[in-house]
C-alpha cells in the first residue's frame, strides 16, 4: 500500500455505467486519492415530472465524493480552474461524453488517461461494442491510452483481448467489459511508469458511430440472414432490431440459422406454410422471417404494445 502521502491522485470525468464501475473501482483502491469527478448534468424524464441523474454522480454520492455537473465543461471556467488548484496527477476518463480541450488535457501532472471499449485503432467512436457484434466480430477488448485532441486517436498504454460468446447481446458484452475496463485501468496507472505508449497505426483506423433508433430496421428484402443475425444481437436492448408491418412494429429478440434441410423444407412446402403479419412464416409448428439469401428461425419476439415472448407462446395464441 501506498503511503497516505503519496497516493495517486486523481479527477474522474464519466457518465454513464460504464464508467461508473470504474469510478467505484478506483474510489475502493487504498492506493488511490479520487479527488472529485465531473459529469454530465442530470436530466428530466417524463415531461420533467423526474430527474435522472447520471450513475457516476449517484456512485460519487454514495461514497461522499464531491461531483461536479458543467453544461459544457471547456467552457466553465471555475472548474477548470479549480482542476488545476487541485494538481492531480491523473485526469481518467470514461465515457464522458464531451471532446476535451487541450487546456484540460493539459492539467493533470503525469497523463489523461481514457478507456475504450474496443482494441484500437478499430473502432473509434461511440458505438464500439454495438459495431462489434453488427460486424460479426469474434473478439473485442478494452484500451487504455492517453488522451489527444483527436477522438480516440491517443497513444495506446494496455489492452485486454476479450471473446465474443455465441449469441450474446450488446448489454451482456457491455456488462463484462466495464468490468475488464474498470481492472485494467487501475492496472494501468498502477504502473503507468512502466508502459511504453504505442502510437496507434492510422492504416488500420475504423469508426463507429452514434447509432439512432432506425438503425434497427430490418430491411427482410436486402438484408442476408447473417446481417439480420448480427443486427438482432448487436441491438438488444436498444434500439432492438424491428420489422415494420402493416399491423405496427414487431421487435425479434432471439433467432437461429437453419440448416438446408429445413431451408429446402420451406422452399417446396409453400402449401403448408402460413403467413403471419405479411413476415413471419408458421411451419411445422416453428416461426421463421425470410431474409435475401435464407431463412432465420425466430424464438423470440415483441409484436406491436404486446410484452416479450417466446415464439411457442406467441404460436398457442394465435387463431389460425
Amino acid at each position: 500500500m501506498i503511503d497516505s502521502q503519496e497516493k495517486i491522485k486523481i479527477i474522474f470525468l464519466g457518465t454513464p455505467d460504464f464508467a461508473s464501475i470504474c469510478l467505484k473501482e478506483l474510489i475502493e483502491d487504498d492506493d488511490i486519492d479520487v479527488l472529485f469527478s465531473i459529469t454530465k448534468p442530470d436530466i428530466k424524464k417524463n415531461r420533467g415530472m423526474a430527474i435522472d441523474e447520471p450513475e457516476v454522480k449517484k456512485i460519487s454520492k454514495q461514497y461522499g465524493i464531491d461531483c461536479y455537473q458543467p453544461i459544457k465543461l471547456r467552457n466553465d471556467r471555475e472548474i477548470i480552474d479549480l482542476m488545476k488548484k487541485s494538481k492531480p496527477d491523473y485526469l481518467i476518463v470514461v465515457a464522458y461524453g464531451e471532446i476535451l480541450s487541450q487546456e484540460i488535457l493539459d492539467i493533470p501532472n503525469k497523463a489523461c488517461i481514457n478507456g475504450h471499449a474496443s482494441l484500437l485503432p478499430k473502432y473509434r467512436g461511440s458505438s464500439p461494442i454495438q459495431t462489434a457484434l453488427l460486424n460479426g466480430d469474434k473478439q473485442t477488448g478494452i484500451t487504455t491510452m492517453l488522451m489527444s485532441i483527436d477522438l480516440d486517436a491517443g497513444d495506446i498504454l494496455e489492452q485486454e483481448v476479450v471473446e465474443i460468446k455465441e449469441k450474446e447481446t450488446s448489454e451482456e458484452l457491455f456488462d463484462r467489459l466495464k468490468i475488464n475496463n474498470a481492472k485494467l485501468m487501475l492496472h494501468t496507472i498502477k504502473h503507468y511508469d512502466e508502459i511504453i505508449p504505442i502510437k496507434q497505426d492510422e492504416t488500420k483506423v475504423t469508426k463507429c458511430c452514434i447509432i439512432k433508433k432506425e438503425d434497427g430496421l430490418i430491411d427482410l428484402n436486402i438484408e442476408t440472414a447473417l446481417n439480420v443475425y448480427n443486427k438482432v444481437y448487436a441491438y438488444n436492448p436498444w434500439p432492438s432490431a424491428y420489422i415494420n408491418t402493416s399491423d405496427g412494429i414487431i421487435k425479434i429478440w432471439d433467432v437461429d440459422f437453419v440448416d438446408d434441410n429445413v431451408q429446402k423444407d420451406l422452399d417446396t412446402n409453400k402449401d403448408n406454410i402460413t403467413t403471419i403479419y405479411d413476415v413471419l412464416i408458421l411451419f411445422n409448428n416453428q416461426l421463421y422471417v425470410k431474409t435475401k439469401d435464407s431463412y432465420l428461425r425466430v424464438n423470440e419476439l415483441q409484436p406491436a404494445s404486446r410484452k416479450r415472448l417466446k415464439s411457442r407462446d406467441f404460436i398457442n395464441g394465435l387463431k389460425i
